[in-house]
């Protein structure tokens, strides 16, 4: 794969982690925001049905069974709310009212609900299959007195319909971040090839490998160093030569101690062809060459010959 393919593929598996991050954080922010704001009016509308006369009326004698006059007043204030269920309960939890049938008689699901304590509640109430968001509310005659529970409910919407109404934001956030992870990735390819003079990574390594086994095959030694007299290239016989260490690579001139007089062949500015230099017992012949690049020095190279004999 081409260099720009990679960066392309990892800026796509970039892109694809975030949006999963932003779908789970969107996820995360509709359930908090379907609590907030469906908690405020489940609690206004059970608010609503227990201040309703009719049901403060009745409640103390009422019976669970569906034709009377609660149900009809429970069913309109489910109408208007938009809730999904509607219940009230005596003051023992029994359920004389309810918008599903099944439930009359059946005690009132209070769940973690403080509503037993005289005060309005709003939760979670059920379990992970069936939750509903509640909103309980004492119900109290005229003398404050509590004679009963008023219940509003509505199902929290599944993942799929919570992930249905964050869509058209995911798919603005996954076709912004896919332009510019396209575009980021194509250019830092470009602008990498440019550095690398437009060879891909597996050229570039094929050619340091076809580098290395050449200067260590040379009989020759062949020293780089960089503009700051820093050694880049040392290969074996060059080593041997001048007596370097095999970690000489990447270390200063000075801290190898080298003699002053090759030194001084190694970084002079002028070219200096066939220069004869006594190294130790070796008589060695050194040619240097500086190294420019786009108009910028990056260095020379030195081959070292020895003609001892």
């Amino acid at each position: 794969m081409s260099l720009a393919g990679q960066y392309l593929a990892l800026q796509l598996l970039i892109v694809l982690a975030v949006l999963v991050a932003v779908a789970a954080i969107s996820l995360a922010q509709s359930a908090a925001d379907f609590e907030r704001i469906e908690g405020r009016r489940a609690l206004s509308a059970a608010e609503a049905l227990g201040a309703n006369p009719t049901v403060r009326a009745l409640l103390p004698d009422a019976e669970p069974r569906v034709g009377s006059a609660l149900p009809a007043v429970a069913e309109s204030v489910r109408t208007v709310s938009g809730s999904s269920h509607v219940a009230i309960a005596k003051l023992d939890g029994t359920v004389v009212t309810s918008s599903d049938p099944s439930l009359l008689g059946q005690p009132l699901e209070l769940g973690e609900s403080r509503v037993m304590q005289g005060r309005a509640w709003t939760g979670t109430v059920g379990g992970s299959g069936s939750q509903t968001l509640s909103a309980h509310v004492p119900v109290l005659d005229d003398s404050g007195r509590m004679i009963g529970i008023a219940s509003i409910s509505r199902h929290y919407p599944s993942v799929l319909e919570r992930l249905g109404d964050a869509v058209p934001n995911l798919l603005t956030y996954l076709g912004i971040a896919s332009v510019l992870g396209v575009a980021g990735s194509l250019l830092l390819a470009r602008r990498v090839k440019r550095q690398t003079l437009g060879m891909e990574p597996s050229e570039i390594t094929g050619l340091v490998e076809n580098r290395e086994a050449m200067l260590h095959g040379l009989k020759e030694g062949v020293v780089a160093l960089d503009p700051h007299q820093r050694v880049t290239v040392a290969n074996d016989s060059a080593r041997e030569l001048l007596g370097l260490p095999a970690d000489c690579v990447g270390k200063d001139l000075a801290a190898l101690a080298v003699d002053p007089a090759l030194k001084e062949v190694l970084t002079q500015e002028q070219v200096d062809p066939d220069r004869l230099v006594l190294v130790g017992e070796r008589l060695v012949v050194l040619n240097r060459v500086p190294i420019r690049s786009r108009g910028r020095n990056i260095g020379a190279v030195t081959t070292l010959r020895d003609r001892t004999e």
